[in-house]
């Protein structure tokens, strides 16, 4: 557990709260890197511990994709 994660879970509670407030969406990158078991990002998805590698990059654009998705007027 790094302490640098409390002030980041401080500011995805703002980020959220703030999103609410002014009826915006956020895409949660977190959730869907985080594993649950261990507390902290699933392994395999960042080069440094911190930062997205290739395979992070991959779960991000799935994530980011699914909620534009959702958000756009469907075509007929």
């Amino acid at each position: 557990y790094w302490p640098e994660e409390t002030l980041l879970s401080e500011y995805r509670e703002i980020m959220r709260h703030l999103a609410a407030q002014y009826n915006l969406q956020v895409i949660d990158f977190y959730t869907a890197m985080l594993d649950a078991d261990v507390g902290g990002l699933r392994a395999g998805l960042h080069s440094d511990g911190v930062h997205p590698n290739s395979s992070g990059y991959a779960v991000m654009a799935a994530v980011a994709e699914a909620l534009l998705q959702k958000a756009l007027p469907a075509n007929n």
